[in-house]
């Protein structure tokens, strides 16, 4: 799937931050197809909302760090 970064309150987008954004869909959308990630999240704190039309994701999908 393809998605913009929109706001951050970080300085600079990293890999890292991309890293833990696919965590945390991971984590709280829970797809079949994915084992990384799905017993627990150690990232940092997010909130990611989904646009437009996200099925199968949950529209807002946050994580605490």
């Amino acid at each position: 799937m393809v998605g913009v970064v929109e706001k951050t309150n970080v300085q600079r987008v990293t890999q890292e931050l991309f890293d833990d954004t696919e965590c945390c869909l991971i984590f709280c959308n829970q797809p079949m197809c994915n084992v990384k990630c799905k017993e627990a999240y150690t990232g940092r704190a997010l909130e990611v909302i989904n646009t437009g039309d996200f099925t199968p994701l949950k529209e807002k999908s946050s994580c605490s760090g």
